[in-house]
């Protein structure tokens, strides 16, 4: 048999929270909810960096995690530097966060830095997880200073749908403090693709669906993430 990618710990977190999730937000990929591809059926407009097509893929990605865009503010952030986490000597790590999701007194709005406006896919995923953390949040299953929170967050954005996305742009960096409850092995603030594309093989494995058609849209790192996955779970390619 070939071997898991991904450590037992990750994939025992991952089947666990896949069903939380089926509780709290639904239906999802692992029960037939559609795998949301960059193509034109899911798309059907150009995007050219504007504010306009900006705030037509967010209206679009809010339809599509079943979310009325009207109950969410957008803006777009000018570029900024946060201090957090540190590295293993201690030392904060400069991040510039690609989006936020925040209640304010005017009610809940999202947020993306205007560096990501240059790649629609990009775009996309950061909606998906900003977008995932509002989902969450109208069910009161936000896991608020958990360590896994941020995890979480992407993983619902997998189950709704835009496991493609999220693996394409794996937001992954380690920081010295987290690593798995109860362990010291080190663990993913953001899902890796090795974690997002296991979610997305389980989908090809519960629905007995040989023809995958999400995996050619995958990037080359995540494709064979994906194949080492399938293989894993005795699925090919």
């Amino acid at each position: 048999m070939a071997e898991c990618p991904i450590d037992d710990h990750a994939r025992q977190w991952l089947e666990e929270n896949l069903e939380r999730l089926r509780s709290v937000l639904g239906p999802g990929i692992l029960q037939n909810r559609p795998i949301v591809l960059p193509t034109d059926a899911f798309f059907p407009f150009a995007y050219d960096g504007s504010d306009g097509a900006v705030a037509r893929v967010f209206r679009t990605v809010c339809r599509l995690m079943d979310v009325n865009p009207d109950r969410l503010k957008v803006f777009i952030n000018d570029d900024k530097q946060e201090f957090w986490p540190v590295d293993e000597d201690g030392n904060p790590i400069p991040l510039e966060p690609g989006g936020e999701f925040e209640i304010g007194p005017d009610g809940p709005s999202v947020s993306i830095a205007r560096s990501e406006l240059h790649d629609a896919a990009l775009v996309v995923a950061t909606f998906a997880h900003e977008i995932a953390h509002y989902r969450l949040f109208e069910a009161k299953a936000d896991k608020g200073d958990a360590v896994d929170r941020e995890l979480f967050t992407d993983l619902a954005a997998v189950h709704l749908g835009f496991g493609v996305f999220i693996a394409n742009d794996p937001r992954v960096w380690l920081a010295h403090a987290d690593v798995w409850p109860g362990t010291d092995v080190l663990m993913p603030r953001y899902l890796s693709a090795e974690m997002t594309t296991y979610a997305l093989a389980m989908t090809a494995r519960l629905q007995n669906d040989p023809r995958l058609p999400w995996l050619r849209y995958l990037d080359q790192d995540a494709v064979a993430n994906a194949k080492a996955n399938l293989r894993y779970l005795s699925l090919g390619p």
